[in-house]
């Protein structure tokens, strides 16, 4: 009798055993299933990125400048949109030419504490050849007196 409930007993074990490798394995399994897809998932990431900055051709950055004060004045230099002095609410216009020898997607980023007030004629565009870009800023009235900053960022991109 007692042959037999150690038989029955080791059976048992035997068969919890036997249930925790099946249950082992299945997570195995899906452990193994989960890592596979993370790392397909990584993979389309980093070529995703991989493309997008390889499709960049070139980059361009503008500084901005802008001045409010009680009087209008103006800056002619062409290596920067500074857009001179202007009263609080007051509007100023540039505009910058820019060229290019085979068709790039142009995509315009305005950057720093005057990126709310610039306007500019057009953003994503097919640049073959010149073109020329018009700026405008415009301050919002009430304005405290001051030199305002910021950036203009140009993206060519290989349409």
């Amino acid at each position: 009798m007692q042959k037999t409930e150690g038989r029955m007993q080791r059976k048992k074990v035997e068969k919890k055993n036997i249930e925790f490798k099946k249950r082992n394995k299945t997570y195995s399994v899906l452990k193994l299933i989960v890592a596979i897809i993370c790392v397909l998932i990584i993979i389309v990431m980093a070529f995703y990125l991989i493309n997008s900055f390889m499709r960049i051709s070139s980059i361009k950055t503008y500084d901005i400048n802008f001045t409010i004060a009680d009087r209008v004045g103006f800056d002619l230099d062409q290596e920067s949109l500074n857009f001179g002095t202007a009263t609080p609410g007051g509007l100023s216009h540039r505009t910058i030419e820019i060229t290019s020898d085979r068709p790039l997607k142009v995509h315009i980023v305005v950057q720093g504490e005057v990126k709310n007030w610039v306007n500019f004629s057009e953003n994503d565009f097919i640049l073959d050849g010149k073109k020329e870009i018009g700026f405008s800023i415009k301050a919002p009235a009430g304005t405290p007196f001051g030199n305002y900053a910021g950036k203009v960022t140009m993206f060519f991109i290989k349409p």
